[in-house]
């Protein structure tokens, strides 16, 4: 398998501006250094048609060789990325997720009270090959599909 483009899926709304562009931007300038493209559904407006934007990201999932997936925040909904995702495991995409480290599922919130956050469902762990704990081993992993050369670290 040859890795020529990646579709960067994660959360958008209920994001800031920040939190859904910043990682997607780090992970495309990595990508482009190795000669590998990205699809980025947070380059499009935030507003227009929804229908549009769902047939424009089911296109982009299929023509993609990879799906990155951020999901490290444990209290937002991600119904939109794991529609991503189960397609993408459908019509055989390697998906690559990346979900943060479990002491970071852990949110302090005003009534003094820390309340722990899902760990990854069964389900994120099923239609995803490999679930891993930050970007940069995700992204090592999928650069590794070009090499078949799967670090030991993530072999099960």
């Amino acid at each position: 398998m040859r890795i020529r483009s990646v579709y960067l899926a994660g959360g958008i709304k209920g994001f800031t501006n920040q939190q859904f562009r910043g990682w997607r931007e780090e992970a495309e300038a990595t990508f482009n250094l190795a000669g590998i493209g990205v699809f980025s559904p947070a380059r499009k407006p935030l507003f227009g048609s929804d229908q549009i934007f769902f047939r424009e990201d089911l296109r982009e999932i299929k023509n993609a060789d990879a799906v990155l997936v951020e999901y490290r925040n444990r209290f937002r909904n991600y119904t939109g990325t794991d529609m991503e995702i189960f397609y993408a495991y459908s019509i055989g995409i390697p998906v690559v997720a990346f979900v943060g480290e479990e002491k970071d599922w852990v949110l302090k919130c005003d009534c003094g009270k820390e309340h722990k956050g899902q760990a990854p469902s069964f389900w994120l762990k099923q239609t995803c090959d490999v679930v891993v704990p930050d970007m940069e081993m995700a992204i090592e992993y999928i650069l590794s599909l070009n090499d078949k050369k799967y670090p030991e670290k993530y072999l099960n």
